[in-house]
């Protein structure tokens, strides 16, 4: 898609939302400006993706790369856990086939894929993952994860040297397990936003 003289089209995914105002209730998509302005300040131009598992093949074929962002909760049976955990919020189906969708057919096509926070997660399942629910409530030795302030950096690392890397054992159900992990080229437009 992308030429020597045009900006790249970065397609972004949005949460959903139930407004109830005086004149109406209306369900709406939305996404924060950071994401949109993020890319635009990397030189592309965003186009926010409304969920529509018919349409996903068609939108790819106008998009440069697919920005998965964050918002509520996967569906836990996506990742086979039949039990929802209290603070589990928003689940959305129809994003979740979407996203799911998406990342499958833009993998095929060699197309460049970003998650953010939501993202990661739903990349992480599309391809075999599972998730902890609630980090706090269900790991222990859980870490504080969330940042107090500030902007989050993005940072790219080596190719793994060697052997492949190492995966949990199925031995271990209880954890979750990560997909495939993917790496970003150094030439990848994703790294710019």
């Amino acid at each position: 898609m992308i030429d020597s003289h045009s900006k790249p089209v970065i397609g972004i995914t949005p949460n959903s939302t139930t407004d109830t105002l005086d004149h109406g209730t209306f369900d709406r998509h939305v996404l924060t400006r950071t994401y949109t302005g993020a890319v635009h300040a990397a030189g592309g131009i965003s186009v926010i993706l409304t969920p529509n598992e018919d349409d996903v093949e068609s939108l790819l074929d106008l998009m440069d790369g697919i920005l998965l962002s964050g918002g509520s909760d996967l569906d836990p049976r996506r990742y086979g856990d039949e039990t929802r955990h209290p603070t589990t919020y928003g689940i959305n189906a129809e994003r979740d086939g979407f996203e799911f969708a998406l990342a499958h057919m833009a993998r095929a096509r060699d197309l460049p894929l970003l998650g953010i926070c939501r993202g990661i997660q739903s990349l992480n399942v599309a391809f075999g993952g599972t998730l902890f629910q609630d980090i706090d409530g269900q790991l222990a030795s859980a870490i504080n994860y969330r940042p107090s302030s500030g902007p989050a950096t993005l940072a790219m690392t080596e190719p793994p040297r060697g052997d492949r890397p190492r995966r949990q054992s199925p031995a271990r159900p209880s954890r979750p397990r990560p997909a495939r992990g993917e790496l970003l080229s150094p030439s990848s437009i994703l790294l710019r936003v």
